[in-house]
């Protein structure tokens, strides 16, 4: 299973995100009131096409003149209005229109009072009405908000055309069927408008947001975070963690060292040197390394799923040869000074996530002929790894597994890639003790593993969960074990799910080998450590 892109994975986190900001946003907009300095109460008929009684200026000669009434005229008055209200319905808004006109100024604004229980539009509503009326303020028009409570629920018929109450007002439908009753067109093109680019925003920068998540690098790095996602990964950087972590390090390459398969094989029959000292230890904070192996890493099933996809014989024989190859890693996890650095990592144990050895030449490796054919740190692999991660498409199609990134689960194993140092006098081989090489501590994403007893040579990518393998296989010609198609595989295309990685076991071919090797098709792999040592004898 290939990882998704990072933009789809990061638009949906920025989505996710941006929906609190939408509520938040819709609750804030509401049209502005403007008190006047002297108000009294009317009839207005705002924008959105509602009918409202609202606190307004007076300015004419004419209102300035009305009658004062007293405290218990006012009174005597606003009970008749109450029944008038209760056996006339329709006449409700014209009596509160001549009630404003007979009130005083003081009077009014005591009743402007009430706007503070006036049932408004719920938030979309709001945002609908706003939306509508906005065009119309630079017409003239002033939107102003409702300040009495007590109007009922109703339809009201005013010269002719139909409103619906404030207190009706529920959802923005009803701001939309009265501006379509009212034939106001360009209010409601405005209106549709709007939502259609408040929509068009919020999903371009939800993308926007979201390209710009990546996800966090352990906590413990210097360039390392705790929260759940980051804004940036352009950042690469060497730690020098000497002090910190070189005796367990030590410890470890101590634990995985064998001295006596060292010098034989065909990989190592040039050691001279039988263990290693630890002189310098770095991590590396990659951010963008981190930010594909992350995600890779996520989008990688777990054992257990892939298992119960598996042929039941498939299933067995993978439980059986993985249970002995987790029995080195558990031997690790237990010491006392390795375990808690382990677990510091924070490796996840669903995905078969593990820190293995990898061996790489620096700068002034030669080949086995002492001639030096890595001049400069610029042509060196290790440098290359340190700057752009594990290429398995520079992988050699004829090793032992095809074309991949290999790694063994022992330094003396990993020291065999390292290169060689010494200079050769008269074409004479100085041997091996002495020279200071490299080799990484990688995490390693295993997934779902293949484990083989076959080599498998000419392999670019690992068989499907069911056990089938590439058809074009059964053409490939092979320089150590058997041909294609003796080996009693499937080779067929298919459309099943891949396994993520490939086990050679400690037997091959019928053949027994020093180390099992651990390779890789694709990038699931990050060089967290590298460490420089000493070849002793």
């Amino acid at each position: 299973m290939q990882p998704m892109d990072l933009h789809v994975v990061s638009m949906h986190r920025g989505t996710v995100l941006l929906i609190p900001i939408l509520a938040m946003v819709a609750g804030a907009v509401r049209p502005e009131s403007h008190p006047m300095p002297t108000e009294q109460l009317t009839l207005n008929l705002v924008p959105s096409g509602h009918a409202q009684v609202a606190a307004h200026q007076v300015t004419t000669p004419l209102a300035d003149a009305r009658h004062e009434l007293s405290d218990e005229e006012l009174e005597q008055k606003m009970e008749q209005f109450r029944k008038d209200a209760a056996t006339e319905p329709d006449h409700q808004p014209m009596a509160l229109v001549e009630l404003a006109e007979t009130a005083t100024p003081q009077k009014s604004r005591a009743m402007a009072a009430v706007r503070q229980q006036m049932r408004a539009c719920n938030d979309i509503a709001k945002l609908a009405r706003f939306a509508s009326s906005s065009l119309l303020q630079f017409r003239g028009y002033e939107p102003v908000e409702p300040t009495v409570s007590d109007l009922k629920a109703q339809e009201v018929n005013i010269k002719g055309e139909e409103y619906v109450t404030e207190k009706t007002c529920e959802s923005a439908t009803d701001v939309l069927r009265n501006l379509i009753n009212q034939e106001r067109h360009l209010e409601v093109a405005f209106m549709l408008g709007t939502v259609v680019a408040t929509l068009v925003a919020i999903v371009c920068l939800s993308i926007f947001v979201g390209m710009g998540l990546k996800p966090p690098p352990p906590g413990y790095w210097k360039n390392g975070s705790r929260a759940c996602c980051s804004f940036s990964n352009d950042f690469d950087e060497e730690i020098d963690v000497t002090a910190e972590l070189l005796p367990v390090i030590q410890k470890l390459v101590d634990l995985t060292t064998i001295p006596e398969k060292m010098g034989v094989g065909r990989d190592g029959d040039w050691q001279t040197h039988k263990k290693f000292k630890v002189t310098k230890v770095l991590r590396i904070e990659n951010g963008k390394q981190w930010t594909h192996y992350a995600n890779a890493k996520k989008f990688t099933p777990s054992f257990i799923e892939r298992l119960q996809e598996m042929p039941d014989k498939l299933r067995e024989s993978t439980e059986e040869a993985w249970r002995n190859i987790r029995s080195v890693f558990e031997a690790r996890e237990s010491d006392p000074e390795i375990g808690p650095f382990l677990k510091s990592l924070g490796l996840d144990p669903t995905k078969n996530e593990t820190l293995l050895f990898h061996g790489s030449p620096m700068a002034g490796g030669r080949n086995r002929k002492g001639e030096i054919i890595f001049p400069t740190e610029a042509q060196a692999p290790m440098n290359a790894i340190k700057k752009t991660g594990f290429d398995e498409r520079l992988g050699n199609v004829k090793g032992m597994l095809g074309s991949g990134t290999y790694f063994g689960d022992h330094a003396s194993k990993a020291d065999q890639y390292a290169g060689r140092y010494h200079e050769w006098k008269d074409g004479v081989d100085p041997g091996s003790v002495g020279e200071v090489a490299a080799m990484f501590l990688t995490r390693v994403v295993l997934g779902c593993p293949y484990i083989t007893t076959q080599s498998l040579e000419q392999l670019r990518r690992p068989p499907c969960i069911k056990g089938h393998f590439d058809f074009q296989l059964d053409f490939s010609e092979v320089n150590f074990g058997t041909p294609w198609h003796e080996k009693g595989f499937e080779l067929e295309v298919c459309e099943h799910p891949r396994c993520d990685s490939v086990i050679a076991d400690l037997v091959i071919d019928g053949n027994p080998k020093n180390f099992r090797e651990y390779v890789l098709y694709e990038k699931k792999a990050y060089p967290e450590f590298m460490f420089l040592y000493e070849r002793l004898a």
